[in-house]
């Protein structure tokens, strides 16, 4: 049976009881969510326009009480809510973050969703559609767990804000970037930042008996660049030296072929710690055994594509274009290659990497639009760690360790480094690797169970945090 109220969930004893939430009209909030297409065709635009503000209309018509008591602002197509204590308070805000919009499907998979991608289905308890986890899920559990909050008379202690950006996955540019310059000409400074990111898994992934809610202290560094590679022009049946492709898939296999050592960094360390109270004896005193212990555990993450990229500056040919005959030779042939770096590598750094492997080549670099080396570390001792901790607990039980880490992809959070003192990257839902596997691909849902975990996750972290 599903719960059918956020009460019914595990909780930890030491919490205040939390306003009931009526899980199953969530759910069909999300679905509602769900149907509109909020889905840009690419960085340039169109922006969807109509889309995103039949959603906005959608969200202020569903969650009355957060429209009349937080201060509400459009800033392009996204929104900023500002909730401010009656009683001026000297702590420094703390903040929520979702996006609005959500990835397009790629065309010719339509007939691998069980229902259709943009209909906001429920079904077998669960909420099907494209973005159901990544990531309208956060943004309707953050809104749900407010409006119980308020209507259960809840004041705040110290601001709260809502960050809600429009464009996140076609790079935050018009939305994230532009809410963070707004606050911080304003002179506004964070405490915390909750983002959206990785979730509450199953341990075995990363050795431990229990449950792990992995929590991103950091994410890397993002680094576009496309090369272009010159050489003699002709027809296929002429040998010619040193053609525009050759020269192209020689500088991208040095490139490959000489990436950089694993490095341990301190959210990587934060987690071998947490992991550490977890493992077996023989295994703790692997780890205390300093850098000889953090070797060992590095050549075990080294073993596995999700943990290597934790330890790893990884390099990968993303897009590839030359020619347009299959006997003719091009004169030019171009690449793009997308480096993720870890903290500690400038975009400089990767730039004499690059410059490395093309040596004496014929290739020229140009570095796309929004590159940006790993974010600041945020700290696994802070209070607000301290209440997601409580918030995680909470909603998924006393028997979950939480493990900070790196995040590997990017989030709208690093956008906020001049105006938060910590940003967190997680998203309370506990999900299999299929549900995992879903996102960005077909037949992402979210079941209403974990719907209802996060609502009671906010809540929490508000109730400690806030109140």
């Amino acid at each position: 049976m599903l719960p059918v109220s956020i009460s019914s969930l595990s909780a930890y004893t030491s919490l205040a009881a939390a306003p009931s939430v009526d899980v199953q009209q969530a759910a069909t909030h999300l679905a509602e969510m769900l149907r509109f297409k909020t889905v840009w065709p690419g960085v340039e635009g169109p922006a969807p326009t109509a889309e995103l503000k039949a959603m906005r209309e959608y969200l202020a018509k569903t969650y009355p009480l957060v429209h009349q008591k937080f201060a509400v602002e459009q800033i392009g197509e996204s929104l900023l809510f500002k909730w401010e204590p009656k009683t001026p308070s000297r702590q420094k805000p703390m903040m929520f973050m979702s996006h609005m919009d959500v990835v397009p499907i790629e065309p010719g998979t339509e007939g691998k969703w069980e229902h259709p991608p943009f209909a906001g289905v429920i079904a077998d308890g669960k909420v099907y559609g494209r973005g159901a986890i990544d990531t309208k899920g956060t943004l309707c559990a953050q809104l749900e767990a407010i409006e119980s909050l308020l209507a259960a008379g809840a004041e705040p202690t110290r601001p709260i804000y809502l960050a809600y950006g429009a464009d996140e996955e076609v790079l935050g540019q018009t939305g994230a970037a532009r809410i963070a310059k707004t606050l911080e000409d304003r002179g506004v400074q964070v405490d915390f930042i909750i983002d959206e990111g990785t979730p509450v898994i199953d341990g075995k992934g990363v050795g431990i008996a229990k449950d792990a809610a992995i929590v991103g202290l950091s994410e890397k560094g993002f680094i576009s660049v496309e090369l272009t590679a010159t050489g003699p022009a002709g027809h296929s049946s002429i040998p010619l030296p040193d053609t525009a492709i050759e020269v192209l898939t020689r500088v991208i296999g040095n490139i490959q072929d000489n990436k950089p050592s694993p490095r341990m960094t301190e959210p990587v360390r934060e987690m071998l710690k947490a992991l550490a109270r977890e493992m077996p004896l023989a295994k703790r005193l692997a780890l205390q055994a300093g850098v000889v212990g953090e070797w060992l555990f590095m050549r075990d993450l080294d073993k596995r594509p999700t943990t290597a990229a934790m330890i790893r500056s990884i390099s990968t040919p993303t897009i590839i274009n030359g020619g347009i005959k299959d006997n003719v030779v091009p004169g030019t042939a171009t690449a793009v290659v997308n480096f993720r770096t870890l903290p500690g590598e400038s975009v400089d750094d990767t730039l004499e990497r690059v410059k490395e492997a093309i040596g004496d080549a014929k290739v020229t670099i140009k570095v796309i639009e929004n590159a940006h080396p790993a974010s600041a570390v945020s700290s696994a001792t802070s209070a607000g760690f301290m209440a997601m901790s409580a918030g995680v607990r909470a909603a998924f039980g006393d028997d979950v360790t939480m493990v900070p880490t790196i995040a590997i992809g990017a989030t709208d959070a690093r956008y906020y480094e001049k105006v938060a003192k910590d940003a967190y990257r997680f998203s309370p839902f506990k999900l299999t690797n299929e549900d995992i596997g879903s996102i960005h691909a077909s037949n992402e849902k979210l079941s209403i169970e974990n719907l209802g975990g996060a609502i009671r996750f906010y809540q929490t972290v508000l109730q400690q945090a806030a109140f």
